[in-house]
């Protein structure tokens, strides 16, 4: 599982590693995210461009939701493996970046993992997971 989801996440730093700009002043890839914090401020900004609809920072914005849309298809995809939870199959973009704010807000301690992936992974099975489960 970890590979699959370390490999979708590779597959969308070489694709952003081929776009992003070469000036001086260009975000570095590295400043992007991938690390709890990063994810942690990405996803703030876009849960408030969900709730405003008003876009002001269109390039954090979709990194969050690029992380969270790589994260679940990869997970959705290895729903299909009973041994992996079901509760994959039915999230929005909208409801996991809402999930990811409040898990990181809850937990700070989180947040010095390195891995988008996992903390979105665990910002998931942590609520809806454990409901579905218990069901």
């Amino acid at each position: 599982m970890k590979t699959v989801v370390i490999l979708a996440l590779s597959c969308s730093v070489t694709l952003l590693q081929i776009s992003a700009p070469s000036s001086a002043n260009a975000t570095q890839i590295s400043d992007m995210g991938a690390t709890g914090p990063r994810l942690l401020e990405q996803c703030e900004i876009t849960k408030t461009y969900i709730r405003d609809r008003e876009m002001k920072d269109a390039l954090n914005t979709g990194l969050c939701t690029g992380l969270i849309q790589g994260t679940v298809l990869t997970m959705k995809s290895q729903s299909k493996d009973d041994r992996l939870p079901k509760c994959f199959d039915n999230l929005t973009t909208e409801s996991v970046v809402k999930l990811v704010v409040e898990y990181l807000h809850k937990n700070p301690d989180k947040l010095a993992q390195n891995n988008a992936a996992e903390l979105i992974i665990q910002s998931v099975t942590s609520s809806i997971c454990v409901t579905t489960l218990n069901d």
